[in-house]
């Protein structure tokens, strides 16, 4: 092949990598992760021709070492499943974290429906937790809901400078995203346009209220920002992003 594209691959080894190197074959690393997943990215980014982030703070990071990468956030399949009817009021799909517990207890009497991983099953939050979903469930279960809410993993005092897939996904169903505002979202989307943010679960609980009542405000948003996916954020558009910023570099290191 001409290019071996790898997802995470926190499986294979530099080794490996340098091996298919040394065959002429263009190796890149779109890495979904964050720096959770630090200590493996510093050693096996330089062994990929082109590396590239989906978290902002990675990048920035391996930039400090002097490693070349580069920051693309991930994007959205296009959807069929748009017209699908809403019947979840209120949905999270995704793990549990002491936080995102913290802020849905906000809205446990809304109507607020979990599903992911099983630890949810052990929080105060188990009696609305439903059970692990595959891949097609969470698109069906995104396409049926008036509203998902999104808060990124981290803490109070950290939380990733990343988009998580979640929001493009989303989005791309049809469904209103309200999601925990922080301001790498701004340079990718128009707030309160495409999407809703909150900044405290009282605020959380405000918004949820709100847009559960006013029905055609809160289609209108999801719709606004279902189109700005087609223009700006799909899977294909964000590949022939990424085989320009491969190909440059290829060009300007060889």
């Amino acid at each position: 092949p001409d290019y071996v594209l790898v997802i995470k691959g926190d499986s294979l080894t530099s080794n490996t990598i340098t091996r298919i190197n040394r065959q002429g074959i263009v190796t890149i690393n779109w890495f979904p992760d964050w720096l959770v997943s630090w200590r493996w990215v510093k050693t096996h980014a330089p062994a990929y021709t082109v590396f590239i982030n989906s978290c902002y703070d990675t990048f920035v990071k391996l930039g400090q070492l002097g490693i070349r990468n580069y920051y693309l956030p991930y994007a959205a399949p296009v959807s069929a499943r748009k017209h699908l009817s809403k019947k979840y009021p209120v949905t999270f799909i995704g793990q549990h974290s002491p936080r995102r517990e913290r802020y849905f207890k906000a809205i446990a009497d809304l109507g607020l429906q979990i599903w992911g991983y099983n630890r949810w099953s052990s929080s105060s939050l188990a009696h609305l937790y439903e059970h692990p979903t595959t891949q097609l469930q969470t698109q069906n279960i995104v396409a049926q809901s008036k509203i998902t809410v999104n808060i990124l993993t981290g803490t109070d005092s950290f939380q990733p400078t990343a988009i998580n897939i979640r929001t493009f996904e989303s989005l791309a169903a049809g469904t209103f995203l309200l999601v925990k505002d922080y301001p790498l979202l701004h340079r990718h989307f128009r707030v309160g346009k495409e999407l809703v943010t909150f900044t405290t679960p009282q605020d959380l609980r405000r918004k949820v209220k709100y847009y559960l009542s006013h029905e055609i405000e809160r289609e209108r948003i999801a719709s606004v920002g279902y189109n700005r996916i087609l223009r700006d954020h799909t899977f294909a558009k964000r590949l022939r992003e990424l085989f320009r910023i491969v190909n440059r570099h290829v060009q300007e290191t060889n």
